[in-house]
């Protein structure tokens, strides 16, 4: 590694000394494996980002539709079903004007 250094240092300076000792080749495939690793690196770094970013995304609640839930509480006074007490009294209240302490829901 302290070789490909030097050499990076040498070609920066417009002074060029060829070294008949170093394989220039062999130190050229080295930067090449050294760029490989590299990349591969930053490849699963940004994999990795994007998954925490899909993670830190809250994800959106889905509505029920209204054939997916089950009606089980039946008006008294007419044939209206809801799938809860609280709506059938509301119901009662506002349509039969009946209090909410004579309300009694018929549970199906």
């Amino acid at each position: 590694m302290d070789n490909l250094v030097d050499i990076i240092k040498k070609a920066i300076h417009k002074e060029c000394v060829y070294n008949s000792k170093t394989n220039y080749l062999l130190e050229l495939k080295k930067g090449g494996t050294i760029n490989k690793t590299l990349e591969a690196q930053v490849i699963s770094i940004k994999n990795e980002l994007e998954n925490l970013n899909n993670l830190s995304i809250p994800q959106k609640k889905r509505r029920r539709r209204a054939q997916d839930i089950s009606k089980q509480f039946k008006c008294s006074h007419c044939e209206k079903i809801y799938a809860s007490e609280a709506s059938l009294n509301l119901h009662s209240k506002i349509k039969h004007i009946i209090s909410e302490s004579e309300t009694k829901s018929n549970h199906l």
